[in-house]
């Protein structure tokens, strides 16, 4: 039997129709022609086989959608988003929202103008569940296309969320999301507990350590060579970065990565082959290309300080140079570019924090324990800042300095533990661990604790606070046997009104993200 034009039309119109009902399950289309001429123009609402693209790492938090629109339509876009919707209706946490400008999606060719179609990668998905997700297409004539989709994904193999017990009060609090540095790697939750991205879905073996800037993520690789690091996209995109440290033999990256006045500094071991040359008190500071910018070798800075009044550097900087090894004399695990002054604040775990010239590479002041064995030597107990009022920083991880001007750190509270100090000179404990801030006085050379966060146990490796917005997010690894990471967020007077325990992995460090991110 034949069908006529007429027919066939009439047909078409039905089908047409009635994939447009079975298909998203809400939808509230905008015509985006100049004289609204265009019905609907999503393909993933006549074809849903386009809704789940699914990338090559067959991710979890991760899925691309597409639609179709005419090359003329899509020259007047302006740009395209996405909302995450809140898992159900008792959810405190805000969406998370992407938006891609008209930029990004020409340079990331998420348009194929011979199909006609535009595909983009929707992340920040919950796992295991039945996402609503709501995009919006915006046009240079004002209009736009909205859409509510449904996104289904599978369960995340290493959530642990069973693991976690959250209890949260969001109402006092900015803080809706969070980058945490985890044994898996790289991963954003919200602070209801539920994991909405991770980097182990698409690095083998990714390191603790992460910074992110500019959309991406840079994390140390966590296997050899020691001399690379990764760029890693939302998307799973990923680059890897080389550098050429020239004269050192070799890097082994530790501890953090901050970022630096122009690039990232990473706490860096010297090493030559498996042996270690200077163990944990080299910070480099490297761009996003690989070029390194600046190196301060704490080694050479304080053993030249301490040489210059004759004194014997190897009583207390010992490397592979002057000793038959090297020793963790100095173990850097922080560091902070000052932009006030021009400076760089590093943390020794064994000694104190030191500030030395970002260029000149001096040292300006020194801040900790007076009854180690640092202030024992006179030429850097000239340096030493005296505490006028509160606790000590002793042990201490996690600098930074807040808008205030005030120095913030986690106050972990143990001694040193170099073997070769002098055992009356290794300095005070406390019971618990804190979280402190201090005002500096550069001109009496004073210090002074000016912020106190006591916590109820002692965590005396790693610890992290971050300050976010309103609230200070503190990360702790507890000594007790109930769970293997804690995450509290206080507000600013330093009262507890979120806190997540894991027993599930550990946690090492932990800072606020931002629910709306723009490319």
């Amino acid at each position: 039997m034949k069908f006529s034009r007429i027919q066939g039309g009439i047909v078409s119109f039905i089908l047409m129709i009635f994939l447009l009902g079975i298909g998203c399950k809400e939808s509230n289309d905008i015509p985006g022609g100049e004289t609204g001429e265009y019905i609907d123009h999503w393909k993933s609402s006549m074809d849903t086989s386009l809704v789940h693209i699914k990338d090559e790492y067959d991710a979890v938090f991760l899925e691309n959608i597409a639609f179709a629109i005419e090359a003329e339509q899509y020259e007047g876009l302006n740009e395209i988003s996405f909302k995450v919707l809140a898992k159900n209706e008792t959810s405190e946490v805000e969406p998370f929202t992407v938006t891609y400008s008209k930029d990004y999606v020409e340079s990331s060719e998420f348009f194929d103008r011979e199909l006609e179609q535009l595909t983009f990668p929707v992340f920040g998905l919950f796992d295991n569940h039945q996402n609503s997700v709501f995009v919006t297409t915006n046009f240079a004539n004002g209009r736009s296309w909205e859409k509510s989709i449904t996104i289904e994904t599978a369960e995340y193999p290493n959530t642990e969320n069973e693991n976690l017990t959250v209890y949260s009060s969001l109402k006092n609090t900015t803080v809706n999301y969070l980058l945490l540095e985890t044994d898996f790697g790289a991963m954003i939750m919200d602070v209801e507990g539920n994991i909405r991205w991770a980097a182990s879905e698409f690095v083998e073996n990714p390191s603790k350590s992460a910074i992110f800037k500019n959309n991406a993520f840079f994390c140390k690789k966590g296997t050899k060579p020691f001399d690379e690091l990764l760029k890693l996209g939302f998307d799973g995109s990923q680059s890897t970065i080389a550098f050429d440290f020239g004269d050192y033999p070799g890097v082994g990256f530790h501890h953090e990565m901050d970022m630096g006045k122009e690039g990232f500094f990473l706490e860096a071991h010297i090493k030559d082959g498996k042996a270690f040359h200077k163990r944990g008190s080299v910070l480099v500071e490297v761009d996003e290309d690989g070029k390194v910018l600046e190196t301060w070798d704490l080694d050479e800075i304080i053993g030249k300080c301490i040489a210059e009044s004759g004194g014997n550097i190897t009583d207390f900087v010992r490397n592979a140079t002057n000793n038959p090894k090297a020793e963790d004399w100095f173990h850097m695990n922080s560091s902070y570019y000052d932009k006030r002054d021009n400076s760089v604040l590093i943390s020794s775990r064994e000694n104190f924090v030191i500030k030395v010239g970002y260029d000149d590479k001096e040292i300006k002041w020194i801040l900790g324990d007076q009854s180690k064995y640092w202030y024992s030597i006179d030429t850097l107990k000239h340096y030493a800042l005296d505490l006028t009022e509160g606790n000590i920083n002793i042990g201490q991880h996690a600098l930074s300095i807040l808008d205030n001007g005030e120095l913030l750190m986690f106050n972990n509270g143990n001694n040193s533990s170099v073997s070769y100090f002098p055992k009356d000179k290794l300095g005070l404990e406390y019971q618990n661990s804190k979280v402190s801030g201090y005002i500096i006085s550069n001109e009496q050379k004073t210090a002074r604790e000016s912020f106190n966060i006591e916590l109820p146990f002692a965590c005396p490796n790693r610890g992290c606070v971050q300050k976010s917005k309103n609230s200070f997010i503190v990360t702790s690894l507890p000594v007790q046997p109930e769970f293997n990471s804690l995450i509290g967020i206080y507000d600013e007077d330093g009262k507890l009104i979120s806190e997540i325990k894991n027993t599930g992995y550990f946690c090492v460090r932990t800072e606020g993200f931002s629910n709306e991110l723009t490319y």
